[in-house]
């Protein structure tokens, strides 16, 4: 149910409290007077997903835990935590759907590309097919060509990725703290570029061997 709980100190959240509010003289000066720190220490608890906070909100109100915990403030943010899950669950679906049709964007490219070469070689496949070439042979240059096509596209999207995130990622995450574009990246940069450049040749692979079947006769 719990995927991260961070503990934050008093003295933590104090000096948030300060850098939040660091234009506002006026408070800053009445929280100098104070001789001690109003603020108490805390434990951010950040669930699996923005439904499990009342199962995690019920364990915590517990008999033997609720003696020691003073406060629990997942009632007064209950509207706000709702508004994430669905905009959250707006987005990843978003995402999916322009996910399916970039590919699909991408797919028709290479498709046509590929069957372009293929009309524009046409004479120099008869040759080969009169020298005794086998179909792999004649085959095996537009298969290449979509695997360069799938390189090409994933290096470009993802020269395209960086900067986006550099750009959206701190603005996201001032609006929604749990997720941090930024770091996500840069924890998951490898993957998510090995991820993209198999994606990318093989959806190149298919576009080409599809177009081959279709107008490659041989």
């Amino acid at each position: 149910e719990v995927k991260n709980v961070e503990y934050v100190s008093a003295g933590e959240a104090l000096e948030v409290f300060k850098k939040r509010h660091s234009d506002d003289d006026i408070l800053l000066k009445s929280i100098q007077e104070l001789s001690d720190n109003p603020l108490e220490a805390s434990l951010n608890v950040l669930a699996k997903d923005a439904s499990k906070y009342e199962t995690v909100v019920s364990f915590l109100g517990q008999n033997q835990l609720g003696n020691i915990i003073s406060k629990i403030n997942y009632a007064e943010n209950k509207i706000v935590i709702d508004r994430l899950g669905n905009i959250i669950g707006v987005v990843r679906q978003s995402g999916l759907a322009a996910g399916l049709i970039l590919a699909l964007i991408a797919f028709l490219v290479a498709f046509n590309t590929v069957r372009l070469a293929i009309y524009s070689s046409r004479e120099e496949i008869t040759i080969m097919k009169l020298v005794g070439a086998s179909n792999r042979f004649v085959r095996g240059p537009f298969i290449v060509e979509g695997v360069l096509h799938g390189l090409v596209s994933s290096a470009f999207a993802f020269m395209v990725i960086i900067p986006g995130v550099a750009v959206i990622g701190p603005k996201l995450f001032n609006f929604l703290p749990e997720i941090n574009l930024v770091n996500y990246l840069g924890d998951n940069f490898w993957s998510l570029l090995l991820f993209q450049t198999l994606g990318g040749i093989t959806l190149g692979v298919f576009s080409s061997w599809f177009a081959i079947r279709k107008y490659l006769k041989i």
